[in-house]
């Protein structure tokens, strides 16, 4: 995509970008076929997430901060 590079700030580590968007999308294909999340490290993914959309919007990243429901189902595993 030659205008991704856009989308994030100068500067920005484009392997790390690249790597935490593709943690996210396996765990979301793992999601999307029922695949058991147990042993992933959501709360990692979660960093990830926050990270990314941080980098492309603060408004976004705290949006998805404060509508996420993410922290609250981990705190309720037994």
């Amino acid at each position: 995509m030659p205008h991704l590079h856009l989308a994030f700030p100068p500067g920005t580590n484009r392997a790390v970008v690249d790597r935490r968007i593709g943690d996210l999308h396996e765990l979301r294909n793992r999601a999307a076929h029922w695949e058991p999340l147990l042993n992933e490290p959501v709360q990692a993914r979660m960093a990830d997430l926050l990270t990314v959309t941080r980098e492309l919007s603060t408004p976004l990243a705290d949006y998805v901060q404060h509508t996420s429901r993410v922290d609250a189902v981990l705190h309720s595993r037994p």
